[in-house]
C-alpha cells in the first residue's frame, strides 16, 4: 500500500490518500459480501448438477467481460460526461435494474426441490410478461 506522500507534500495529501485507501478496501470488501459472488449463489440453487459447472463457467465470463468494459470505458465517459453522470450511467442505473429484476424473476429458494423451482419460475415468466403487457405463452412441458 501506498501510504506516504511524495517528497514536499503536507500531512494532507497524506491523510487524503489514506482515506482513500481504505474507502477502496472497504468497496471491494463490500463487493466481494454483495453482488461479486451472486452467480455463484444463483447457479448453485437454481441449475441443475449436470450443468451447473458450465453456468458458473459463463456467468463468471460474463461478469469478467463486463469489468472489462467498465475499466475500458469509464475514464473516458468521466473525462467527457462529468464524474457524476458517469456514476450514474455506469452503476446507479444498471444497479437499480438489476434489483428490479431480481425482484420480478427470482423464485424463493429456500426449502424447496429444482422442480419446485422451475414451476415458480414459469409463474414469474408469466407474471413479467402480464406487467410488460405480453401475453404469456403455453409452458407445458
Amino acid at each position: 500500500m501506498y501510504l506516504h506522500g511524495r517528497e514536499g507534500e503536507g500531512g494532507f495529501q497524506l491523510f487524503l490518500s489514506s482515506i482513500l485507501i481504505a474507502v477502496i478496501s472497504v468497496f471491494m470488501f463490500a463487493f466481494a459480501m454483495g453482488p461479486g459472488p451472486l452467480s455463484y449463489f444463483l447457479t448453485a440453487e437454481m441449475v441443475s448438477q449436470q450443468a451447473r459447472s458450465a453456468a458458473q463457467s459463463w456467468t463468471s465470463l460474463t461478469r469478467e467481460l463486463c469489468r472489462g468494459v467498465l475499466l475500458a470505458i469509464f475514464l473516458p465517459m468521466k473525462n467527457t460526461l462529468g464524474q457524476a453522470i458517469t456514476y450514474a450511467l455506469l452503476f446507479v442505473v444498471p444497479l437499480i435494474f438489476a434489483w428490479g429484476l431480481f425482484y420480478l424473476q427470482l423464485p424463493e429458494t429456500k426449502n424447496r426441490n429444482l422442480k419446485e423451482l422451475e414451476e415458480e419460475q414459469r409463474k414469474l415468466d408469466a407474471k413479467v410478461k402480464r406487467i410488460l403487457g405480453r401475453k404469456p405463452t403455453s409452458t407445458a412441458v
